[in-house]
């Protein structure tokens, strides 16, 4: 009897583990596909495109969304950062200016990088706008176009952007902002890039 149960066991545990296993990867799918249904439903209801794309078990992925917003280029993606305890998903938006500003800017959020680059020689703009400047690294080639340029609306509306999201960059060719995990929230998307194409 004892070997009997032994042997039941033996079979058993290995069936328990496929079966959680089989759950697992159940729940893994079905959620990342109400994911992607809600962002193509986002796409359509921003009226740009969803490119669908194809996981390895051959359901649907999420693909960037792109289309145009007061004819401004925009595009939309998802992108995971990190490995470990440390990996998120982050939602990219990014607007593209009709052309380039000319500037050499480069405004972006202070950090590590900006005082290791501060450290090798690398100078920012000053704006004059002591809590602008404290929160942002401003680069360009021509300061004064640049200062020209970053006047207190503009300043005020980097600013905003930078509260309501992760991360924001502004260049030459448009501007570039994160948030933290998928979003699919087309009223919330239509705010940011009010306040993007404001920015030009």
């Amino acid at each position: 009897i004892v070997v009997m149960g032994a042997m039941c066991m033996w079979l058993v545990t290995p069936l328990i583990f496929a079966g959680f296993i089989a759950a697992l990867i159940y729940f893994t799918i079905s959620r990342g596909q109400a994911t992607t249904r809600a962002w193509a439903e986002m796409a359509e209801t921003l009226q740009m495109t969803h490119q669908e794309g194809k996981t390895l078990w051959g359901t649907p992925a999420r693909g960037p969304i792109t289309g145009r917003r007061d004819d401004f280029a925009v595009t939309i993606r998802t992108f995971t950062r990190g490995s470990g305890d440390s990996k998120e998903t982050l939602t990219s938006v990014e607007t593209a200016f009709h052309a380039p500003l000319g500037l050499g800017l480069e405004v972006r959020r202070e950090g590590l990088f900006s005082d290791v680059g501060k450290m090798l020689g690398v100078q920012d703009i000053q704006t004059g706008d002591k809590q602008f400047d404290a929160r942002f690294l401003i680069q360009g080639r021509d300061e004064l176009a640049v200062l020209e340029f970053l006047n207190a609306d503009i300043r005020h509306k980097v600013r905003t952007a930078q509260e309501t999201g992760r991360n924001i960059r502004l260049n030459d060719d448009g501007v570039y902002q994160e948030f933290r995990g998928v979003l699919t929230n087309a009223p919330q998307i239509e705010r940011v890039l009010v306040n993007q194409i404001s920015l030009v």
